[in-house]
């Protein structure tokens, strides 16, 4: 699974082959900036392929989704405190554990967090919810809401199609892969869930 892969410092930004002026530091980065995009598009068509063609096997275990919506929202803290977001959390500390894949459960919780985090704008707000579905028994609503740029009437039918990104998302942000609602989509479905925007 190559999204669990985390790059390191290139060996010449830590100055293994001596100091750089500032013009080189910028280039270096921008190498290393290249290379952590590069292996989070290969994780995720890596794990795209495995989805469609059956081959993702998984690995079940006792899952505490509200521990893990907890961690993921801690890893964006830097993120909303430096874009000054509120963000706000309701989670049902009830909702009993599930027993699912981690990897690919974790892939779902953060990835609509980190879109929310990513496309609202500074000063804007996220909400983050867990409960008991009161639509369907034994099952549970996971939900993100946000102020941030929203998709335009005329794209939301594709929001979940593979490689899709909403134009006003493209000038925005240029290193996003389109994959990422894709997969969500998959995975959930993958479960028995359902996913609707």
């Amino acid at each position: 699974d190559v999204t669990g892969v985390q790059t390191c410092a290139l060996p010449i930004l830590s100055g293994d082959f001596g100091k750089l002026d500032a013009v080189q530091t910028s280039y270096a980065e921008e190498i290393e900036r290249g290379t952590e995009r590069m292996i989070e598009l290969v994780g995720a068509l890596l794990n795209v392929s495995r989805l469609e063609l059956g081959t993702f096997s998984d690995e079940l275990e006792e899952i505490s989704l509200p521990q893990m919506i907890a961690d993921i929202v801690k890893e964006h803290n830097p993120l909303v405190e430096q874009k000054k977001i509120t963000l706000t959390k309701s989670v049902n500390t009830l909702v009993p554990s599930l027993r699912a894949d981690k990897k690919l459960t974790r892939i779902v919780l953060e990835n609509l967090i980190s879109n929310a985090v990513k496309y609202t704008p500074s000063g804007g707000t996220v909400s983050v919810s867990l409960d008991f579905n009161k639509d369907k028994k034994d099952s549970v609503l996971y939900s993100v809401r946000d102020s941030g740029i929203g998709i335009p009437k005329s794209q939301q039918e594709q929001i979940f199609q593979k490689l899709f990104r909403a134009d006003n998302a493209r000038e925005g942000d240029t290193d996003g892969t389109g994959l990422g609602l894709y997969l969500v989509k998959l995975i959930t479905e993958k479960m028995g869930g359902s996913i609707r925007f």
